[in-house]
């Protein structure tokens, strides 16, 4: 799912630029909004949250998406093998 909100138990966790409930996987991409103090702890607690929910956070930056998106791809992999994944 692509911004969509994510509910994990009933609890609201946000809407993750993707997200996989059935693995509770979400990426967040951290662009420059993300780089205020205020939106820097509204970040910290929405990671905070979804965590203690089970789920794993992938954070990527421009410099993931680069060489055709490899690091990024690799990061994501990784949590969704990690939380069951077999692809």
């Amino acid at each position: 799912m692509v911004n969509q909100p994510a509910v994990v138990n009933g609890v609201r966790l946000g809407e993750p630029d993707m997200y996989w409930p059935g693995l509770k996987v979400m990426v967040e991409h951290e662009g420059p909004s993300h780089l205020t103090k205020e939106q820097q702890a509204r970040d910290i607690d929405r990671t905070e949250r979804r965590t203690r929910a089970g789920c794993i956070e992938v954070r990527t930056v421009a410099e993931d998406l680069s060489s055709g998106c490899a690091r990024a791809v690799d990061r994501v992999r990784w949590a969704l093998r990690k939380q069951g994944w077999e692809g």
